[in-house]
């Protein structure tokens, strides 16, 4: 088998590791494809192996480190033209900011990837990030701007048909528009939440 589909079927197996929690394992896949990548100057192809590293530390718990590498796959998607990968890693280190309570710097990363996410036409991850950011906007007493950016989000994610996504935001502004006494606001998240939860109740059965 030619050395190229070898690295394939290593990253594969790589994948497997971290799925059944062989983090050991996996870290030592990602580490040979991260240096075969690194002969040919494959930059996108290392941010990935180390995303895949950092997520594997992430699962195991150890943030700190996680978050460095997805900083340092960001150092070399930034010099290749993987938009893709770049908007991966945003959201990758964004979430483990928010795990550890770097709250401004998760900010940060969730509003680089909602950004490369327009450009890429990915509505799903420019929904998520506007959530997320939402969320951080609710934690530092900005309301308003919460309740703007979680409107924003449910109105695209009922233009591309997100319901997952859609129910989770309309959630955030229900408790917001009832703490605000947002009374014909709130009926309409109700109203809309239960046709969803129906719809989703007819589907399933």
């Amino acid at each position: 088998m030619p050395l190229g589909l070898r690295m394939q079927a290593l990253m594969q197996l790589a994948g497997l590791d971290y799925a059944h929690q062989r983090y050991d394992a996996a870290i030592e896949k990602y580490s040979i494809l991260f240096a075969y990548y690194a002969s040919g100057n494959a930059k996108e192809m290392q941010a990935m192996c180390l995303q895949g590293i950092g997520d594997v530390l992430r699962r195991a718990g150890r943030l700190e480190e996680a978050k460095r590498r997805y900083q340092q796959g960001l150092a070399y998607s930034a010099e290749s033209p993987a938009a893709l990968i770049t908007m991966n890693l945003c959201v990758a280190a964004g979430d483990v900011c928010f795990e550890l309570g770097q709250i401004d710097e998760a900010d940060g990363y969730f509003a680089i990837a909602d950004k490369i996410a327009s450009k890429l036409l990915n509505p799903s991850t420019k929904a998520d990030c506007m959530e997320k950011q939402g969320i951080i906007q609710e934690m530092k007493g900005n309301r308003r701007g919460a309740l703007e950016l979680f409107r924003d989000a449910a109105q695209m994610c009922r233009d591309f048909e997100y319901p997952e996504r859609l129910v989770s935001v309309l959630e955030r502004l229900r408790a917001l528009y009832r703490n605000a006494g947002l009374l014909v606001e709130l009926d309409g998240v109700e109203r809309e939440l239960a046709g969803l939860r129906a719809s989703h109740h007819g589907a399933v059965s």
